[in-house]
């Protein structure tokens, strides 16, 4: 991942960026930005989340997959990645945004039986625990 870091600092790659052509929001076909993916990488060092600082911190955290609405916190959740959500929270990621079925990452973590996560995503101030989804119960 250093690596990667290396070339995102560039002078060309940085001056593209601002042009538009090295965009970290760019979304492929199912909606999926570098973002996005983000919280399933593996960040074992300091350079490593150096890179994932960066990513965070030039692209919008914030953006919905086109297939299913899924944001990065979402992923993050998903994947029991713990400090990708709190790096993702610390970079004003919208803890209530919920997919196209209404799942928000908090009903995720409930979903996943992640405590801590769930521990976590309630300790947000901005956490609203009474969102619904948008799945029925049989009977309903």
């Amino acid at each position: 991942m250093s690596k990667v870091l290396e070339v995102l600092e560039e002078p060309e790659i940085r001056s593209r960026g601002s042009r538009g052509v090295c965009s970290v929001d760019h979304q492929n076909r199912a909606g999926y930005t570098a973002v996005m993916i983000t919280p399933l990488a593996s960040a074992e060092t300091d350079e490593d989340m150096a890179v994932v600082w960066k990513l965070l911190r030039e692209g919008n955290v914030n953006i919905q997959a086109t297939q299913g609405g899924q944001t990065a916190l979402m992923l993050g959740v998903s994947h029991d990645r713990e400090d990708m959500v709190q790096a993702l929270l610390s970079c004003q990621a919208d803890v209530n945004l919920q997919d196209h079925d209404g799942s928000s990452a908090l009903m995720l973590a409930c979903c996943h039986g992640n405590v801590d996560m769930v521990r976590l995503l309630l300790a947000h101030p901005a956490c609203d625990s009474s969102l619904a989804n948008k799945v029925r119960l049989m009977g309903d």
